[in-house]
């Protein structure tokens, strides 16, 4: 079981791989091409937990889109070991990268 805060908001997701699957090809099929890189923030292992707190920057090519736009994501993920196999059982991703006042916060709850 896993479950997904995806960075273009929504309710969240949650089941098994192959509940998943269909969600992560929709998102997935919006970038057509790009490149970037991922800033190691911080790394936190409790017994057979792991969570792994990273910043990814990329430029991305979007499906109906001419031009590359930057996409910027604040991350976090957590691992389980299963019988000495890592699996990830939660990834939140938001672009909340750039710090915002109360009044445009609110405005993205609207």
């Amino acid at each position: 079981q896993m479950t997904i805060f995806g960075p273009f908001g929504g309710p969240v997701r949650h089941g098994g791989r192959d509940q998943l699957v269909e969600t992560q090809a929709r998102a997935r099929s919006q970038f057509k091409s790009g490149t970037g890189s991922v800033e190691f923030i911080r790394a936190i292992e409790a017994g057979d937990l792991a969570i792994l707190v990273v910043a990814e920057t990329a430029r991305v090519m979007f499906e109906g889109r001419t031009e590359p736009h930057t996409w910027s994501l604040r991350v976090t993920e957590v691992y389980l070991d299963v019988r000495g196999s890592w699996r990830r059982i939660h990834r939140h991703a938001d672009p909340l990268t750039k710090l915002r006042g109360l009044a445009e916060t609110l405005a993205l709850l609207e």
